[in-house]
């Protein structure tokens, strides 16, 4: 966990913003990563459907033969 450090009125203000830059730059990243495999995903669930619809297909042409 972070420490501050104490100063007359308070936490350090410089060390605290310091901090939530950090923070903040984390969360965008983290941000940024999620959707990346979001649409990873969609496009692995996309593939997976095309295979199957093309697994059936073949398959009704194998039964119709």
């Amino acid at each position: 966990m972070k420490r501050f450090s104490i100063v007359n009125n308070g936490y350090n203000i410089e060390e605290v913003n310091n901090f939530i830059d950090i923070v903040i730059k984390k969360l965008e990243q983290l941000s940024a990563d999620n959707n990346n495999y979001l649409l990873q995903l969609e496009s692995l669930k996309k593939n997976e459907i095309q295979n199957i619809d093309l697994k059936v297909a073949k398959a009704l042409i194998a039964a119709q033969e």
